[in-house]
């Protein structure tokens, strides 16, 4: 999903290869008593998210899920996108930053009060609409996977021609906005895509900045971020059409 990793230290998982979802999703209760309200929900996106093995510890800022093979700064990396190398991932056609906006034309701020910039390929009204509109077929979980590292809807992510993703840090919260923006359209609450998102933050993510309250997997400002994204869509489409 669209979230951020940074090198505070986390609690390790076994390094086990050969780990099952199911075995990942028990890993953090047994041994703790009565199972809580949720774990076996916890299981089952554990499962959707494609939790499939611990072995791989929570990675550095801006590598995550993108393992040794992500571009973190095409300056220092070979960017070829379209036989063309860059030296700026925000040089890149469809990379190029646009300002997200309100409807009276005025800039989305994000948790920072700065605006927020999203790659101009993305149009995030149509995806989001699109999806609203085929969520007969277009489930939860599907959004949700979507969203993973690299997913189709990875808003900080895009490829290079030998396949690496490219990550792009100045996208970052509207990675986030995005999660909230199209959850929002499906019908999603707050509550249930911050869950999808710590289910797989859990494994997946560590951060060195402060952390939310209510969900202890996330950073304050994702959440926040997802929350931007939820309302701006409802100021959008405030007849949910």
């Amino acid at each position: 999903m669209g979230h951020d990793s940074t090198d505070k230290p986390v609690e390790q998982p076994p390094s086990n290869t050969g780990l099952t979802s199911e075995r990942a999703a028990n890993i953090s209760t047994e041994n703790q008593g009565p199972r809580p309200a949720g774990a076996t929900r916890e299981k089952s996106w554990a499962a959707t998210l494609g939790l499939d093995s611990l072995s791989i510890p929570p990675l550095k800022f801006g590598e995550v899920n993108g393992g040794s093979n992500q571009i973190n700064d095409c300056a220092t990396d070979k960017c070829m996108v379209g036989g063309k190398q860059y030296k700026d991932s925000t040089e890149i056609p469809g990379n190029h930053p646009k300002a997200l906006l309100h409807p009276d034309g005025k800039p989305v701020l994000g948790p920072d009060g700065k605006p927020i910039y999203g790659p101009d390929r993305i149009d995030l009204d149509k995806i989001a609409t699109d999806a609203r509109d085929n969520k007969g077929w277009f489930s939860e979980e599907r959004a949700a996977l979507k969203f993973r590292h690299s997913g189709d809807w990875d808003f900080q992510r895009m490829k290079a021609d030998d396949g690496r993703p490219i990550f792009t840090k100045e996208y970052q919260n509207f990675a986030n906005i995005g999660i909230g923006y199209i959850m929002g359209a499906l019908g999603v609450s707050m509550d249930k895509m911050s869950g999808y998102a710590g289910t797989y933050c859990k494994f997946k993510c560590s951060y060195n900045e402060p952390m939310s309250p209510q969900y202890p997997h996330l950073a304050d400002r994702q959440v926040k971020d997802f929350q931007i994204g939820f309302n701006l869509y409802r100021e959008r489409h405030p007849d949910g059409k």
